[in-house]
Formats: C-alpha cells, structure tokens, sequence
C-alpha cells in the first residue's frame, strides 16, 4: 500500500513538473515540424505565433545541410529567431522586443559565398552610444562560433562634466564595417525603428541622431569621418 502511495505521489509529482515547464523548454524540445505555422498554444497555456519563415534558408552551421529560419512572436512581449535543422530542431535561438532597451536585429549575411549570422545591436540611452556587432556561424553544440566581433561606445554630451568620449575616426571605423556587413544582408529579425530595413536598397546605418541634432547640416554624400568631425566641432560651438 505504502509502495503504491509512492509510485501514485511520484506519478503526480512528475506531471506537474512536465506543467511547469517554460515556454523555452517547450520550444527548445518540440521540433518545429511539428508546430505549423499560425498560432501555437504552449503547456503553460501561452499564445504564440509563428510570424515568418524562411526555408531551407542558408547553411549557418556548415553540416552541408541549409538551416530553417522562423520568427516566434509570445504575445507581442517579445520576438524569438530559431534556427533549426532538417528535423526541426532549434540549433539557435535568440531573443528581442520592441522596447527601446532590447533593440536588436539579426541578419543573414554572406560573406565571399559563406553563410553567417549577424548580430547587430546599437544601444543608445540618454545621450551614452554603445554600438556592437558579431559577425558568426553557429558550431556543432549550439555554441556560436564568432567570425569578427567589435564595439564602439562614444557619448553627445558635450560641454558637460559627462561627456567623455567621441571619436569621429572610432565611429566612422567602426560604422564602415558594420554597413559593409550590412550591405551583403538580409534582415531576419529587427525591433530598431531607427534602422530601415524595408527599401529595396542595400540596408545602411545612416546614424539617425545626425539628422535629430538641431541646427546641424551636412552632405549625406561626404566621407562619414569628415561628417563626425563637422558635428563635434558644431557640438563644441557654445555660439551655435
């Protein structure tokens, strides 16, 4: 009796442990094949919506085999990209949101005919800049296996006992491989609203808060290191 009351208590216990699981466990077990597309109820009773697909897309893990890539949408809270194998596995996955501190986009980049994600995330608050990208491949256990990465953080706070750092050289640098990177991509996944993705010309980070400085004029058409130098100068201009 005392035996079947065990087996009966360990029985309940380990269904409501398969209850508990996280959308992310359920997502990272369930192969996407399986899914459908449209709209997808996980165990704990959340809405969640595949939003886009691409099939057969690239070979991001270089097996020889093109990889799926799929956006989740969780109720519109966040946005998930997975890439997944022939069976539907998710190799890799990443997250972002529509706020302004998860700003993030994801691109598929090639490279001199190779396969690579791109990570792009240019982090702005309050007058501080921290822009970064990763340029990878995803290895045999998931891990990402980075090609090139590289940051650059510069502040507009000029004539304040803030202001520490803008390097036009560091910026128009740092600016010229991301759009070069950016000019050999397609967008995946983009929740920056400062970043066009949505011409048909090649995707440029055309630096938005240039065009959001008052008084500032330039030529769109001049070298980005002259243009960065004219903006500190006019920045540094306590008569403008």
């Amino acid at each position: 009796m005392k035996r079947t009351l065990v087996l009966s208590a360990v029985c309940i216990v380990f269904i409501l442990l398969l209850f508990a699981c996280s959308q992310d466990d359920y997502m990272q077990e369930t192969p996407l094949n399986t899914l459908g597309t449209g709209i997808v109820e996980t165990p704990n009773g959340e809405e969640i919506k595949v939003v886009k697909e691409l099939k057969s897309l690239a070979d991001f893990n270089k097996d020889g085999d093109n990889e799926t890539v799929r956006i989740v949408d969780f109720n519109g809270q966040h946005f998930e990209l997975q890439v997944c194998g022939p069976d539907g596995n998710i190799l890799w996955k990443t997250k972002a949101t529509k706020e302004h501190v998860g700003w993030f986009s994801v691109f598929y980049c090639q490279m001199e005919g190779n396969d690579y994600l791109l990570e792009y995330t240019p982090y702005t608050a309050d007058g501080n800049f921290v822009y970064e990208f990763s340029l990878f491949t995803i290895g045999e256990d998931g891990q990402e296996q980075i090609v090139e990465t590289e940051s650059v953080e510069f502040d507009t706070k000029f004539g304040t006992s803030e202001h520490k750092s803008f390097s036009p050289e560091d910026i128009a640098k740092f600016m010229g491989k991301i759009n070069t990177y950016l000019a050999n991509s397609i967008v995946l996944l983009n929740t920056n609203d400062k970043l066009n993705t949505e011409s048909n010309n090649e995707i440029n980070d055309r630096l938005w808060w240039l065009d959001e400085t008052d008084g500032f004029q330039y030529d769109p058409s001049d070298d980005l290191n002259k243009i960065l130098k004219d903006y500190k100068e006019y920045c540094q201009n306590s008569n403008r």
